[in-house]
Parts: C-alpha cells; sequence; structure tokens
C-alpha cells in the first residue's frame, strides 16, 4: 500500500520513506520559507502525518533521519535554483549525480581531460585507481543549459523539480574549465566524520583541477550550510600540493602554500545565499 507516492510498507511491516518522490510532492506547498532547513523540517512534519493519518503509525527516527539530510539538500538546491537566477544573469548551479558510479570529472569535455586520464593511466600501470565521494553541487556557466533550466520560478511544480534533478545529465561531457566555476559539498551533518569526507573531496577534486583546469582557470572548492567551530578548523587545511615536497624547505615556500577549501559559508536563508554568488562575480 502506497500513501501520495512516497511511503509504502515493507514486507515486515514497516514503513518505507521515498525520499526523493516525498519532497518533489511536498516543496510546492511549504517553499514560502526564508530559513532553508524550516524546508526539510516542514517536509519532515508532512511526512509523519500522513504515515500516521493511513497507516497508524510513524516511519522509524533512523528512516526519518537518513531522509532529513536528503530533503536538507534538495531544499538548498531549490532555494539555489532560485536565488542564482534573480541574482547572476550567468551562472547555475546542478546538483551532481549521486550514483556510485559518479566521477565529478565526467562534466568535462573530453578533449580537456587528456592531461588527467595521463595520470590516471600512470595509475592503473600501478594497479591503482582514484576514486572519491562526488561533491554535492557544482557551479557552471549558464550558457550550458540555457535551453534546459527552467528560468521562471514563480512556480515550482513537481515536473520542474524532477527536471532539476536530472540536469546533470545534460551537463556530462559538455563542460569547459573556464565553464565550471566551482564545487560545493553541503555541511548538513554534525557527524564529526563528514568534515573529513569533504576534505577528501576537496583533496582529490583539486588534485584533479591541477590536471584540468591547470593555472589558467583556478578552480574553487566551497563548503556551504552550517559548519561549526571544529569543522571550520578543519576546513582551513593546504592543498597538498601547495607544501613543500622536502622536510627541509626555504621558509619563503610557505608563501605558495594555498588553502584547499576557499569558502566556508554558514548559509541557514535564502538571504545569505543572495549574497554568496558575488564572489563568482
Amino acid at each position: 500500500m502506497e500513501v501520495s507516492g512516497y511511503i509504502s510498507k515493507t514486507a515486515k511491516g514497516g514503513l518505507q520513506i521515498h525520499a526523493d518522490q516525498a519532497f518533489v510532492e511536498i516543496y510546492p506547498s511549504v517553499q514560502e520559507n526564508n530559513n532553508i532547513d524550516q524546508i526539510s523540517k516542514r517536509v519532515k512534519e508532512r511526512v509523519v502525518q500522513e504515515a500516521r493519518k493511513y497507516f497508524e503509525k510513524e516511519p522509524s527516527s533512523g528512516s526519518l533521519n537518513n531522509c532529513s539530510g536528503r530533503w536538507h539538500e534538495l531544499a538548498f538546491l531549490m532555494a539555489a535554483h532560485k536565488s542564482i537566477i534573480e541574482n547572476t544573469d550567468h551562472l547555475y548551479i546542478v546538483r551532481m549525480g549521486s550514483e556510485s558510479s559518479i566521477k565529478f570529472w565526467e562534466i568535462y569535455t573530453e578533449g580537456s581531460l587528456k592531461e588527467f586520464k595521463k595520470f590516471m593511466m600512470g595509475l592503473q600501470k600501478k594497479n591503482m585507481t582514484l576514486r572519491c565521494s562526488t561533491p554535492d553541487f557544482v557551479i557552471i556557466d549558464r550558457s550550458i543549459l540555457r535551453s534546459t533550466i527552467v528560468e521562471d520560478i514563480s512556480n515550482l511544480s513537481a515536473g520542474t523539480i524532477n527536471l532539476m534533478l536530472k540536469l546533470y545529465e545534460d551537463i556530462k561531457g559538455q563542460c569547459d574549465p573556464s565553464q565550471v566555476k566551482s564545487f560545493i559539498s553541503l555541511k548538513s551533518s554534525n557527524r564529526p566524520d563528514r568534515r573529513y569526507q569533504i576534505l577528501y573531496e576537496a583533496n582529490i577534486t583539486k588534485y584533479a583541477g591541477k590536471y584540468i583546469h591547470g593555472a589558467q582557470n583556478p578552480l574553487r572548492f566551497d563548503v556551504v550550510g552550517q559548519s561549526n567551530r571544529e569543522d571550520s578548523d578543519v576546513f582551513k587545511a593546504p592543498k597538498l600540493s601547495a607544501l613543500p615536497a622536502a622536510l627541509t624547505f626555504k621558509s619563503s615556500d610557505i608563501n605558495d602554500a594555498s588553502r584547499l577549501i576557499d569558502s566556508d559559508e554558514r548559509i541557514e536563508t535564502t538571504t545569505d545565499l543572495d549574497s554568496y554568488w558575488s564572489r563568482f562575480c
């Protein structure tokens, strides 16, 4: 039995939430809210209400917690979609694919990947592969998607949201380095291991960027969300490729070191988002 297409009963009698479907159906009725975090909470509240109404029970706390992270990510995407169109005329934000086979470098044109693929082939000869979790979002030049993005932001329907969730497929193999402005990881969890996962993502992304972007079009990596003091301290780490190679080094070498994560923005409201895009102008 299903309710509105997003809650179903398992064979063992538990409740399964189909997170994306729930968000797509509920978001249009709760979107008018300046606080991004409140959107995901209101989606959660609605799901619990529906479960009580039709099944006379609530989904497990573990299931709701897993979905809440996803709903926060989607709420951020919807707010960012509206904000980036209103405040810029040349940028757009795309949610990266979440499948296990996704590799962030797949968005680039074949020609811009030549040097990076030489590096990857060298690793393969040593029986090694380069893998990492994919950043949550990418900021790109809007011209890449000019014919497919929805610029009418007055009414984000279920169909519009579904379209936005699939835009990653439209940018695969289409981006020149100059059209990729920044990768973004969303900090929506207080788990300590999440901050180190983001740090590893940034390290691999920036290292690949050295081959793909070169010095002409430096790649950014930003963290957005609600970082605490411990998170921010971790995010101050330098790029490994910017550190001196030897243990004995001149003090001037440190002048060439650069931060791995370019910014760690505490973004809680759409107002915070509106000012965020100015760094790319």
